[in-house]
């Protein structure tokens, strides 16, 4: 639902993932990012960053790594965002794999404000 209480709802079920099958964690991000629901979303950048390397400790394999990608802000594409990202991935001990994940979000981001650039 595009509302920012279904959308914090989601947020908390994702950040939380306690008891879900990553079937249904998938099916929640989906819900929750999406690109034309960004004025709801753009809370939530923040959060992304702090809250992020809690969520990737408390989980292990597949299911952070899906948590990681489908928690990254795409919505807040803007060249702000990619510095914040260079910020967090300035964090010293960050885990290479946390890394990883956060760099393909960055990858994906910079590749869109590239893209909208274009002569059309």
């Amino acid at each position: 639902m595009p509302d920012a209480e279904h959308k914090a709802a989601a947020w908390q079920s994702l950040t939380e993932a306690n008891g879900l099958g990553i079937e249904e964690i998938v099916e929640i991000g989906y819900g929750f990012n999406r690109m034309e629901q960004a004025d709801l979303l753009a809370g939530f950048t923040e959060k992304f960053f702090s809250q992020l390397p809690e969520i990737w400790a408390r989980h292990d394999g597949l299911l952070r790594v899906v948590l990681g990608k489908l928690l990254f802000p795409y919505s807040a594409a803007s060249p702000e965002l990619l510095e914040r990202v260079d910020t967090f991935l300035a964090t010293p001990d960050l885990d290479p794999a946390l890394a990883r994940v956060v760099i393909e979000g960055r990858d994906t981001t910079d590749k869109a404000l590239r893209s909208r650039a274009l002569p059309e």
